[in-house]
């Protein structure tokens, strides 16, 4: 029996979805691309939304902030827009995300000396220990995410999100 509209799983939605929008005639549809746009969307909301409530809340800090020292902590002393090319964040998200950081000696800015307009953003002493020590956490979760998949099933879905990526 088909489950009713109140009663819909996310999945069983999704294959609502797929039906009702295959049935469209009056109108080009492209079905797969739909689903494919709703499906990576909403993994990338579970995921994030657990790494959020399981680490990065309860050690006061969030996602986004993780990400911009998670950036920092490999890339080294970086400009704001390189931090936002590498997170996936606006210029001005990075800035907003970098005051409390400053304000907590997380994170230090310089002037770039190789642009004298250009700010430098770098990890403090305590931003390396306090990313490193979340990390540890934050990948104890990745790790039961990513073993819902193969090994090879990991690569590919990498490689996958890689190509679907590669002009953004």
């Amino acid at each position: 029996m088909e489950p009713s509209p109140r009663n819909h799983t996310y999945w069983s939605f999704i294959d609502r979805v797929g039906e009702n929008l295959a049935d469209q005639n009056d109108i080009p549809v492209n079905v797969d691309a739909t689903l494919l746009a709703m499906s990576l969307n909403r993994a990338a909301v579970a995921i994030t939304h657990d790494f959020e409530s399981k680490v990065h809340r309860p050690a006061g800090s969030s996602w986004a902030a993780y990400r911009v020292l998670f950036a920092l902590w490999h890339s080294g002393a970086t400009s704001a827009s390189s931090l936002a090319n590498i997170t996936g964040m606006t210029r001005a998200a990075v800035s907003n995300i970098s005051k409390p950081l400053e304000a907590k000696g997380l994170i230090a800015k310089a002037k770039d000396p190789e642009d004298g307009r250009g700010t430098l953003v770098e990890l403090t002493p305590a931003g390396t220990n306090f990313v490193s020590s979340i990390f540890a956490q934050q990948n104890q979760l990745e790790t039961v995410w990513a073993e819902k998949l193969t090994p090879v099933e990991r690569t590919m879905l990498v490689e996958l999100l890689r190509k679907l990526s590669a002009e953004v």
